[in-house]
């Protein structure tokens, strides 16, 4: 996963595609989390200036501005940065099977939902 400089927003914010919580010293820290969960390509920091105990908020992400522009939205007191996410083209996972960024030479594999299996998910 790679998280290019262009894809950084200061005072921005992904919403409604959060899909963990975490307490983090620093925005490096953030990174790795999303590093670590299979299903973020994105992350949503938001610093305490204000916090002695040197701990903020990071929220890993499901989705990235490309697909969601409309959900990228202006706040002061977050950092915003997207990956470069494979997913985000359309239509690379059939029969609703769940695509995740990062993974195998192609960029990306899919996961079928339960029930299913097979190159086809049926």
């Amino acid at each position: 996963m790679v998280f290019p400089d262009h894809y950084f927003f200061a005072e921005r914010r992904l919403v409604n595609h959060t899909i963990e919580t975490r307490k983090v010293k620093n925005f490096d820290d953030c990174e790795l989390w999303c590093y670590l969960n299979d299903n973020c390509v994105s992350l949503n920091f938001k610093k305490d200036p204000e916090n002695t105990d040197l701990v903020h908020l990071c929220e890993l992400n499901n989705a990235t501005h490309l697909k969601y522009d409309n959900k990228l939205t202006n706040n002061v007191n977050f950092y915003y940065r997207g990956s470069k996410n494979a997913c985000d083209k359309s239509s690379l996972c059939e029969n609703n099977a769940t695509c995740q960024s990062g993974f195998t030479l192609k960029g990306y594999r899919c996961l079928c939902p339960p029930g299913y299996e097979g190159e086809r998910y049926e």
